[in-house]
């Protein structure tokens, strides 16, 4: 990976014009020899730039472009992919006043499938189409006191999402879906060294073509909940403690709809980590409750998820 970045201002009466350019390059290649012998390369050449205007003292305009080149190979049997994407994103945001702003952004990404996903697809597919997106979010953020809040709203169409199909243990593209949805954001100081942090999303995920027209998208919650608690006392000790939820969702294999939902578990982790110049030591405990539940499946089979697992690392950074 290569990603070299130019950045500089220009003064004007209501603020810097801030500029951005570089490139991103990447080359990735993916081996296998297990069952089945693989063989993949891929390379990515982005070119991209954005520039940030004051149009007003309080408004400031955002437009960014990128460009994607995109070419892989299956070296065992010589077939070849090459393909390239322009994507953009406009923005403007309107500072109320020193505490809170409005913001609103349409926006078109996308992305390439990764070497071991283009390694295992279907029979007759070569290589997976890039998943890309269309989206418009309209948000805003204040803060009062110790409180900081923000609110976000978007529409977001995908196009080729990139899905594992356990049924067929390949991934594949999917029909053309949406996704309406909040998000909630909010974040106490509750003293100088304790923190609360709470994050609410509800979404509305839509297949929007095909034979599964107007069907829930499968593995997608309706709704997602994560509290984290920081605590850092002094300089050298810090403790982090956070619980995620999961509401009910579909099966991955079920774009019909037909087999009923899975039920919403609640994972709690922690971590201790101390430091003292250049030497850290830390302690991460995962779903320490030991909840049951299936991190992935199929309609024949289940593949159980880890349960409670604790991790101690030791560094010297030098």
């Amino acid at each position: 990976t290569f990603e070299p970045r130019i950045t500089g201002s220009i003064a004007t009466k209501n603020g810097e014009i801030l500029v951005t350019t570089g490139i991103d390059v990447d080359k990735t290649e993916y081996k296998r020899n297990d069952y089945i012998n693989i063989e993949f390369d891929q390379d990515t050449l982005d070119i991209y730039a954005q520039v940030i205007t004051p149009i007003t003292q309080n408004t400031k305009l955002t437009l960014s472009a990128r460009n994607s080149d995109f070419e892989g190979k299956n070296i065992l049997d010589n077939t070849k992919f090459s393909d390239d994407l322009n994507v953009y994103r406009i923005g403007l945001a309107y500072q109320l006043n020193t505490d809170s702003r409005f913001f609103l952004s349409r926006d078109k990404g996308f992305r390439w499938a990764h070497a071991d996903e283009n390694a295992s697809v279907k029979t007759g597919v070569d290589f997976l189409a890039p998943q890309e997106t269309a989206s418009w979010e309209l948000g805003y953020e204040v803060r009062i006191d110790s409180i900081y809040f923000s609110a976000l709203i978007y529409d977001l169409e995908i196009n080729d999402e990139i899905f594992y199909d356990a049924t067929a243990s390949a991934n594949i593209n999917l029909n053309e879906s949406s996704r309406q949805g909040v998000v909630l954001t909010s974040i106490w100081d509750i003293t100088e060294s304790l923190d609360a942090r709470l994050n609410y999303s509800y979404v509305d995920a839509k297949m929007t073509s095909g034979t599964y027209d107007g069907n829930t998208v499968p593995f997608v919650a309706e709704q997602t909940t994560n509290l984290v608690l920081t605590y850092q006392p002094n300089k050298h000790w810090s403790f982090f403690a956070d619980a995620q939820f999961t509401g009910k969702r579909y099966g991955s294999w079920d774009e019909a709809n037909a087999s009923g939902q899975l039920g919403g578990y609640t994972l709690f982790n922690a971590n201790i980590r101390y430091t003292h110049d250049s030497f850290y030591a830390q302690l991460r405990a995962n779903n320490i409750t030991g909840k049951e539940y299936n991190g992935y499946g199929s309609l024949y089979y289940a593949y159980p998820a880890t349960e409670d697992t604790y991790k101690l690392s030791i560094g010297y950074t030098y």
